[in-house]
């Protein structure tokens, strides 16, 4: 007789072979129902870009850009821009920021004074 796999999770809880099955299925609904909200969000937004900045900064001092990546969530194009690439973008964007376009950001509070007045759907994330 074989003892039954035991998966482990991030909950720490073991796994079976038994529980593989429903596991799985519930895996299954999350995955279609992530589809769906997909779905909905690009009826709505035809063009969907998460960005998000690296910074470094001395203690007591602003922080500063050292690069920025952007991923157009449609397409999947990435495009990665160091501090000085950015800069000679003189505010503007490297995407299209139409009124379809939903602009989703990690952390850009020291950039978004100056670019985003442009961007008509703008979500920070914090």
């Amino acid at each position: 007789m074989t003892a039954p796999s035991i998966f482990w999770c991030r909950s720490g809880r073991g796994v079976t072979g038994a529980d593989e099955t429903n596991l799985l299925d519930q895996l299954f609904a999350r995955d279609l129902l992530a589809r769906d909200l997909l779905d909905r969000l690009f009826a709505r937004f035809p063009r969907v870009i998460l960005e998000d900045f690296e910074f470094i900064s001395a203690p007591g001092e602003r922080p500063d850009v050292v690069c920025g990546a952007f991923l157009d969530l449609r397409t999947g194009q990435t495009t990665l821009l160091w501090r000085d690439q950015l800069d000679k973008l003189n505010g503007r964007l490297p995407y299209d920021d139409g009124p379809k376009t939903l602009v989703v950001s990690l952390f850009s509070m020291p950039r978004a004074p100056a670019i985003y007045r442009s961007v008509s759907h703008y979500l920070r994330m914090f």
